[in-house]
């Protein structure tokens, strides 16, 4: 599972370069590229949300996780695929580093593989933390070979990929091999978390809260037209034989129904 914290260090790395790469390779203006990586990281950062409700609803940690790292490998192929040498002999292109080299194809592949990476990154920083945690129950080996994987994991997370990404990628010219690298280290993190699927811990999907939200947002607009009841005990349903009774308040309204009162005053 420690390797699951490859693509993460590994994308960071490869998207610092990609300014470089859009300005150098595309020849786009430096404005131009900041605009397409800004759009990428809005993305990136909003879709944790719809993510975290797909796991808590319907996935879960596992499949969440899974889905995401084959994203990552399937978004990091396609990046080194998006570069001009890989595929100039079935395209019909040159295989220089110039914008005149990379065909429509390669153009959609790198857009494609962006929003890949996108899904990957979000994807991991919903489930990664949850997931480790839960297995934490579930790792039932002797001390001894405890401390040895433990001291295994720590190495592979945190030296092999400053290892490739801060010293041996930055000294790679072409950008083909540089994009290549990190995409078979995601293919075979993902292979490696595959391997031990058997043995992990996979609860099953208990429900999202914004459920709940949505439910009150959804009553609350289909009442917006109803009258304001005048006796307290009718703002309420009586469920067991006690009944719960508060002060009435006009700031918890509805919000459409307050501004509108507050135009009509």
């Amino acid at each position: 599972m420690a390797v699951l914290k490859w693509p993460d260090k590994l994308a960071a790395y490869t998207m610092f370069e990609m300014q470089t790469y859009l300005t150098d390779v595309w020849k786009l203006s430096s404005t131009h590229a900041n605009g397409i990586l800004n759009i990428w990281n809005g993305v990136t950062m909003v879709l944790p949300i719809g993510f975290l409700y797909l796991v808590d609803t319907f996935l879960g940690n596992f499949l969440m996780l899974l889905l995401s790292s084959i994203a990552y490998s399937v978004g990091m192929g396609f990046l080194y695929m998006s570069t001009p040498p890989v595929l100039a002999s079935s395209m019909g292109t040159c295989k220089d580093y110039e914008p005149n080299c990379i065909c429509g194809t390669q153009k959609v592949l790198f857009y494609t593989a962006l929003a890949l990476l996108a899904v990957g990154i979000a994807g991991h920083s919903v489930s990664l933390y949850p997931f480790f945690v839960k297995q934490r129950t579930n790792f039932d080996i002797d001390d001894g070979n405890k401390i040895y994987f433990q001291i295994l994991g720590m190495v592979m997370v945190t030296i092999v990929p400053p290892i490739i990404g801060a010293i041996i990628l930055p000294r790679i010219k072409p950008w083909s091999i540089r994009f290549g690298i990190p995409a078979i280290c995601t293919a075979v993190a993902t292979l490696l978390f595959l391997s031990g699927s058997c043995s992990y811990i996979k609860p099953e999907p208990q429900g999202s809260p914004l459920t709940n939200v949505c439910r009150v947002f959804v009553a609350s607009t289909f009442k917006i037209s109803q009258q304001f009841p005048l006796d307290d005990k009718k703002l309420y349903r009586k469920d067991g034989p006690e009944h719960q009774s508060f002060s009435r308040t006009r700031v918890l309204r509805f919000s459409l129904v307050y501004f509108l009162y507050i135009r009509r005053i």
